[in-house]
């Protein structure tokens, strides 16, 4: 069985030197992945209720890091870690896919 972990995506854990070191310690604890989640902006205002807390509240608010961006990184920062997407969402349609892939592989390329 292998056992991976979430890496978040959003918030005061997601500067380069945050990511590195919790890429750099899953790797040295034996995690065999990461999971990286797809979603880049939030709702700023919310007025229905958020199912998934007690309180009723979304946890989180403003913008996250780009996921194929963030794959990329972490694969240059780990020798053994799969980095796994939680989901590629269609509806965000082809130009934008596009435009990812095409950053992320000029980032690849610069390193």
């Amino acid at each position: 069985m292998h056992y991976g972990f979430y890496l978040p995506t959003r918030g005061q854990t997601t500067t380069p030197d945050d990511v590195d070191t919790l890429v750099q310690r899953g790797e040295a604890y034996g995690f065999h992945s990461v999971m990286i989640a797809d979603h880049i902006v939030f709702p700023t205002d919310i007025q229905s209720p958020y199912p998934y807390t007690v309180s009723g509240t979304f946890p989180g608010h403003g913008d996250a890091m780009e996921q194929l961006t963030l794959m990329a990184f972490v694969a240059a920062k780990t020798t053994r870690l799969a980095a796994l997407t939680a989901a590629i969402s269609h509806s965000k349609g082809p130009k934008r896919r596009r435009f990812s892939l095409e950053y992320m592989g000029r980032i690849l390329a610069s390193e």
